[in-house]
């Protein structure tokens, strides 16, 4: 089902999220965008949860959020060396309260 605007023509969905990156307006409620949203609201209630998670499991979990692709490096042999080698990894302080669709967070 696609979505329309309010004089009932269709949104075209790649013009849509082209509004949305330029800070324009845009129609929130297509598929594609709801979509997005439920699933970074997934992604950052997991990281809220992961109560004794490691470095690496909260960038992986970072990671999720922002869809970011990079991949982490090798995991280290102590849970201490992994710290270090995801030093310039972000830190995100707990809880978050919301994101919209974790695509322009880096």
């Amino acid at each position: 089902m696609s979505a329309t605007s309010a004089d009932g023509k269709p949104i075209d969905p790649k013009e849509n999220l082209r509004r949305m990156a330029a800070g324009e307006l845009y129609y929130a409620f297509t598929p594609d965008l709801i979509a997005a949203r439920k699933r970074v609201e997934a992604a950052y209630k997991r990281f809220n949860k992961a109560e004794d998670a490691t470095r690496r499991e909260l960038a992986e979990m970072w990671n999720d959020i922002t869809q970011d692709k990079t991949p982490l490096p090798p995991k280290a042999a102590t849970e201490e060396e992994d710290e270090e080698l995801l030093q310039d990894h972000a830190w995100i302080d707990r809880p978050i309260a919301t994101i919209d669709y974790g695509y322009n967070i880096k």
